[in-house]
């Protein structure tokens, strides 16, 4: 008697196995939330700040990212782990946090003997870096001064003053950048109706120094002067650390 040749009962073939589909995987609630968040819309989520600081860095300028993060409350995070980052070397490390904490805007605090109190502002697209632009922080007064004299729901008047703005290209991305991180989203021009209690003035001098003073204003008496508040962030270009302002 010969074995079984494997066909199948008819002869016809060999037998298969047929294979099913995999289920699909139940996404966890929180999971699909955050999904959700991070999909394209209509009307795109308000631009998140990350602050965050290098390994080697200065109670100044850990001061000046926790100011910045303040400013840009509710959608701002501060990280207090250290982070080994060289922005201007290799910026993937930041475009991963960026990615994992869908934030837009990083505010990176560092400090060395070549570059004291140095601070990078960068602004990201799809998670990849876009523009990034680096200052020297000096004559630094914190936003604790200021404790009292402004709401903190109030809408910021941003002010630039300086022929760089316009004739430099160095600077008018160094203007966009300032305003996506310190004008609230949606808001082009102050409503007419919304009460002012506080100004940021961003001053150019020449190319290479740039100074941001935040000032509080009184409503008080009528055609009274605005009595400036004390300086919140002057900085310094690239390049230049020339001492301004009154």
């Amino acid at each position: 008697m010969k074995r079984p040749s494997g066909r199948g009962a008819a002869g016809k073939g060999p037998a298969r196995s047929v294979k099913q589909a995999p289920r699909p995987k139940k996404v966890k609630p929180r999971v699909q939330r955050a999904l959700d968040r991070r999909a394209p819309k209509v009307v795109e989520n308000p631009k998140a700040l990350l602050g965050l600081h290098s390994t080697s860095t200065s109670q100044l300028i850990k001061s000046v990212v926790n100011d910045i993060v303040l400013l840009r409350k509710p959608h701002a995070r501060r990280l207090g782990k250290k982070n080994p980052v060289r922005p201007f070397e290799d910026a993937t490390p930041l475009e991963f946090l960026a990615r994992k904490n869908d934030a837009s805007l990083l505010a990176f605090g560092s400090h060395s003997k070549k570059r004291p109190n140095c601070l990078t502002l960068a602004r990201t697209f799809d998670h990849g870096v876009l523009d990034m632009a680096e200052f020297l922080v000096s004559n630094f007064r914190s936003l604790a001064d200021l404790r009292g004299s402004y709401r903190a729901a109030s809408f910021p008047a941003l002010v630039f003053c300086g022929d760089a703005f316009e004739h430099s290209a160095d600077m008018r991305v160094v203007k966009s950048l300032l305003q996506d991180l310190l004008r609230p989203d949606g808001v082009g021009v102050v409503p007419a109706r919304t009460p002012v209690d506080r100004v940021l003035v961003c001053t150019a001098v020449g190319e290479d120094v740039l100074a941001l003073r935040h000032y509080a204003v009184d409503g008080g008496r009528e055609g009274a002067a605005p009595p400036p508040g004390p300086r919140s962030l002057p900085m310094h270009r690239r390049g230049g650390l020339a001492e301004i302002g009154p």
